[in-house]
């Protein structure tokens, strides 16, 4: 068994081999996605997998491998890749129109957790980085709180680069209804009244 590289996920791959199994290089691997145990006909995908015909009596190495050729005929089917799915979904950056900076603003709150993170970035009309920053915070309470936030803060930092001319562009879905001032629950409105 081995403990293969952490990539974009909370938990590192296993590889595990089997005694009989030639280790074959030019032969794809075999990784099994837990998310497939919530799909339906899962189980009895790899019930008749596992049992094949009635007629022929199989050894375990060959019914391991017809249920291994199932799940991988269902995971391409399934589509779970997230990096073709976060490239479907990705919004295409505009430059500004000349004379003008745009500023994106993103922030991440991961939920029940009271920490958050947020991250800004200006770009000039040429699509050239002018400035950026990152932070993390505690005691965040909601993503409507690390939103807001990521928000003031990045207008701060934009008023002591002394940008004046600028397009902020921030992913939250929140923050145009958080503007109006009733929509936005009471123990955040400090974060609203502070001078900018």
């Amino acid at each position: 068994m081995e403990y293969l590289e952490l990539w974009a996920s909370n938990h590192h791959p296993i590889r595990i081999c089997f005694a009989l199994e030639r280790d074959d290089p030019t032969r794809s691997r075999f990784f099994f996605d837990k998310r497939l145990l919530s799909r339906e006909g899962f189980e009895d995908l790899v019930r008749r997998s596992w049992e094949g015909d009635s007629e022929t009596h199989s050894c375990t190495m060959d019914r391991i491998g017809r249920c291994r050729r199932k799940i991988m005929e269902l995971k391409k089917r399934a589509n779970l890749n997230s990096r073709q799915k976060i490239l479907k979904d990705q919004q295409i950056w505009e430059k500004p129109p000349q004379g003008l900076i745009k500023c994106n603003v993103g922030s991440a709150w991961p939920a029940p957790s009271e920490n958050g993170g947020a991250a800004w970035l200006t770009r000039d009309s040429s699509g050239t980085a002018l400035a950026h920053s990152r932070r993390s915070g505690v005691g965040i309470r909601s993503q409507l709180e690390a939103d807001l936030l990521a928000l003031v803060w990045s207008m701060e930092a934009l008023i002591d680069l002394k940008h004046k001319k600028v397009i902020i562009e921030i992913s939250s879905s929140r923050i145009p209804a958080a503007m109006l001032v009733s929509s936005i629950p009471w123990d955040l409105h400090p974060l609203l009244k502070r001078e900018l």
